[in-house]
């Protein structure tokens, strides 16, 4: 009866220990720094995360268009997706120059949108965006303009953007302008982010960088400016090879700056070999490519409905091909650090829907339930 007794009571134990090691990482402290300069709170991150693995779990809850074998693809290629309040997924397959409408259970619903010229047609449909009010918007470089549809696929007016042929995204603000990023190429790459107003005239230039254009070398990695906007119009930007992340308002005012130390990924030998022979596709390169020592701080910037900010670095899984990615709360504070094997594309409502392929290449659409352990 005391050896029983003294089991239940080590079993207790344990089990409070556990709990108190539990309770103690969900209140993980911070090491960084936040102080304000000129009006701008500067946020430096250390190399640890506040939190280990596991605060963000995805639990898979829909596929759309996995091709069964025997079957036709449902899509051809996926140029953006983006989700409703009511949870309908529009899908933009730019190469098939369609819209195509699912309900929240992947239920299809109708598709709109053809090839041509003529008014709600496509020629190059490059990004799909939900306007505050939740009309499709639709970035369409090929006939140089934005077209805008209901819901229901009928067509609401265009706007030519003839003036901006190198519009590469556009985002529109909750007061009817739109934050723009800008490619120009030239004897310089030139990236531009942009306000512009309903019409697309320019209100305000945000950031700008250049870099040298070498006909002569095929130069990898070189200096790019990168943006996304957030929910409440806020703006995100950041050179790749800095890792220093600018927030604005809706204005272009900067408000606060993120910095994290962090270590470089070395290029290898291994990797170079691969960039070249994607580039070539058999067929001799006819200029010398060059590369850095390194790769950038960063590849792409993501953003949830909290305002997390996910960072896409260039650290791999050990014998995998899954990124790291750095995961920033709403403050800007080094949260978390996990491996995906998508580039994450639109949360909503506690969800989030990626674009992934199979092993032949073929895309489809994945929702997850997203939970946080913090």
């Amino acid at each position: 009866m005391k050896n029983k007794t003294r089991i239940i009571s080590i079993v207790f134990i344990l089990s409070v220990f556990n709990i108190f090691i539990s309770c103690e990482q969900k209140k993980a402290k911070w090491k960084g720094t936040i102080e304000e300069i000129d009006g701008v709170t500067i946020v430096k991150n250390l190399k640890e995360p506040m939190y280990e693995e596991g605060v963000l779990i995805l639990e898979e809850e829909l596929t759309i268009g996995k091709i069964i074998k025997g079957e036709e693809p449902i899509f051809v290629v996926i140029s953006g997706i983006q989700v409703d309040s009511k949870g309908h997924i529009y899908v933009l397959d730019g190469r098939a120059r369609r819209i195509r409408v699912f309900d929240k259970d992947g239920k299809h619903i109708r598709s709109f949108g053809r090839e041509g010229q003529g008014p709600g047609e496509f020629q190059r449909a490059n990004d799909i965006v939900l306007t505050p009010d939740e009309t499709i918007m639709i970035l369409d470089r090929g006939n140089y303009r934005l077209s805008f549809f209901s819901q229901e696929g009928e067509l609401l007016k265009e706007v030519s953007a003839s003036k901006i042929p190198r519009l590469f995204r556009i985002y529109p603000d909750s007061d009817g302008n739109y934050t723009a990023r800008i490619n120009l190429r030239g004897q310089k790459y030139i990236y531009q982010i942009k306000k512009l107003d309903a019409n697309l005239e320019e209100l305000s230039m945000i950031a700008e960088l250049e870099h040298p254009r070498r006909t002569d070398i095929l130069e990898m990695f070189f200096p790019n400016l990168i943006a996304i906007v957030m929910k409440n119009d806020k703006i995100v930007l950041g050179n790749w090879q800095q890792y220093k992340l600018t927030i604005t308002d809706r204005t272009g005012r900067k408000i606060r700056e993120i910095t994290k130390d962090y270590e470089p990924v070395k290029i290898t030998d291994e990797d170079k070999e691969r960039v070249i022979k994607e580039l070539s596709a058999g067929i001799p390169l006819k200029r010398k490519v060059e590369f850095p020592d390194n790769y950038p701080a960063f590849q792409g910037l993501s953003c949830d409905e909290q305002g997390r900010i996910f960072v896409r670095t260039y650290e791999r899984v050990v014998d995998g091909e899954d990124y790291y990615y750095d995961i920033f709360d709403e403050e800007g504070k080094y949260i978390a650090n996990i491996p995906l094997g998508f580039f994450p594309r639109t949360w909503k409502n506690n969800k989030l829907y990626t674009i992934e392929e199979d092993e032949d290449g073929y895309q489809y659409i994945k929702c997850y339930k997203v939970t946080w352990k913090i």
